[in-house]
């Protein structure tokens, strides 16, 4: 196994020891950053909490040092990484999904969190509200109850004729939830395929292939997102239309994306972070609602023969010719 243990200081992006900083007339607030994903798709990500956090007068290693762990889309990993993050004593964690946040909060039951990504987190008692979510743990929603019913009449409005979508389905990312009734409504029956590990994912794509669907949905479970490139040769492979929960799948090759601008909850959680570290506490900040953008790649549309209705054309935040 590849560790995945980087101390880095924001701004560097070069692992250093923490020896380093001892003839600093300063101590640097250490901040935790838990991924379940793959470092170059972290990456941009760490960026937006970096800018963020410059914004707010913070001077790369004068005043932070960031500590990373990356569970390279392995979720059994999460524990032991969060663990170690604990034991390095940061004064929060920023976590990047609900199972990230409960690997740390099962580390330490105090440790301030600032989840960028949080998925139904009063539903699952994760806050006890959105105004006032009490305990360690504050952030920004990942997903709005109407945001899986937006994607499947986005589906749809691109495949007129469609009757059956297929949507990619792990069980660290509930969304799927969702889709069955969100389909119905718009005369679809949706086709769920389960994926235990990125092993599955071939096979999930031949069961799609023999289910006959026109297209498939992906959401943002870290195992997707960590497998984001294989997904995208996989639909390209299939022929098949995919509407993505990430826009990193896009930026790939993939044809559509709508989702929740990650980046941008990144950046605003920067917000969080400076008034934690001047001693606020996580509990008492309230839950704030995502950025949404439509990113739409026009080669990847070509390539498949399909035209873009206009309609979503002018919603679109960002067209890849």
């Amino acid at each position: 196994m590849r560790r995945r243990d980087f101390v880095r200081l924001l701004g560097g992006g070069v692992a250093l020891p923490i020896a380093a900083h001892a003839q600093s007339p300063r101590t640097p607030s250490r901040i935790g950053i838990l991924f379940g994903t793959v470092p170059d798709v972290a990456l941009p990500y760490e960026a937006a909490l970096l800018k963020g956090m410059r914004e707010r007068g913070y001077v790369p290693e004068r005043d932070l040092e960031l500590l990373v762990r990356y569970a390279d889309g392995h979720l059994d990993r999460l524990p032991a990484l969060a663990r170690e993050l604990v034991s390095l004593k940061p004064a929060l964690i920023v976590t990047a999904s609900n199972v990230t946040t409960i690997a740390v909060a099962d580390a330490d039951s105090s440790i301030p969190i600032v989840c960028t990504a949080l998925f139904d987190p009063v539903g699952r008692r994760l806050a006890g509200s959105d105004a006032r979510p009490g305990g360690q743990l504050t952030g920004f929603h990942f997903s709005i109850p109407s945001l899986p019913g937006k994607q499947v009449e986005m589906l749809r409005e691109l495949l007129p004729g469609a009757s059956r979508l297929g949507h990619l389905v792990h069980s660290s990312n509930r969304v799927h939830e969702n889709v069955a009734t969100a389909a119905s409504q718009v005369g679809i029956t949706a086709v769920p395929v389960e994926v235990r590990s990125p092993d599955d994912l071939e096979a999930a794509f031949e069961t799609l292939l023999r289910e006959h669907v026109s297209g498939v949905l992906v959401f943002g479970a870290p195992i997707f997102v960590s497998e984001h490139r294989r997904i995208v040769a996989l639909a390209e492979k299939a022929k098949l239309p995919a509407l993505y929960g990430w826009r990193e799948f896009v930026d790939a090759g993939g044809l559509m994306s709508y989702a929740v601008n990650l980046s941008a909850n990144f950046r605003r959680a920067s917000a969080y972070v400076d008034k934690i570290l001047k001693g606020e506490k996580a509990g008492d900040l309230p839950l704030e609602l995502p950025s949404l953008e439509l990113v739409i790649n026009l080669k990847t549309a070509n390539a498949l023969g399909l035209t873009i209705p206009p309609t979503l054309l002018a919603r679109a935040d960002e067209v890849i010719d």
